[in-house]
């Protein structure tokens, strides 16, 4: 099967192309900038223009999205929740995601929309979660601000293996 990977140099991307790889597939990576005045022109017009490639060749298209709901109003969250993106980067998220279900919706394209939460792995940066609840008990240490919020994790392995 050919398979196109966005982002491949990301943490996730890195994995998924690895198994992709290691399954035979035949692997097409594109690596997207990481200039927050970039984010909508290669995740949005990018976003499309993959889409347009999926309607032409009769493809399915797979949509990684996260960090969209900006502050929450309730937990734990659902799909109904409020969409309040933060940042650039999740604005464009927003924009793709609403890109995907026109696709779908005028002209049939298979698009799944994935919203991935709290994905850990071996060697992650340092600003994530997991990664600083393991280096402060390797300290003697645990430092916890807020008990309120709940979380989901979920392995690297895991999500690659859904994809």
């Amino acid at each position: 099967m050919k398979i196109l990977v966005t982002g491949n140099s990301s943490f996730i991307g890195v994995k998924l192309v690895k198994a992709l790889i290691g399954n035979n597939h035949s692997v097409f990576q594109i690596d997207s900038n990481n200039e927050p005045r970039d984010f909508y022109k290669i995740n949005c017009m990018g976003t499309r223009n993959i889409l347009e490639l999926c309607r032409k060749n009769n493809a399915k298209m797979v949509f990684m999205s996260s960090y969209i709901y900006g502050v929450l109003e309730y937990l734990p969250i659902d799909e109904g929740h409020t969409v309040n993106p933060s940042n650039p980067y999740a604005q464009a998220k927003v924009i793709g995601e609403n890109i995907c279900r026109y696709y779908s919706q005028d002209f049939g394209v298979p698009v799944f929309i994935i919203r991935s939460f709290n994905i850990y792995c071996p060697g992650q940066k340092q600003r994530y979660l997991i990664t600083k609840m393991i280096d402060s008990t390797l300290k003697d240490t645990i430092r916890i601000n807020d008990l309120r919020p709940k979380r989901d994790f979920i392995f690297i392995d895991d999500t690659i293996r859904f994809f």
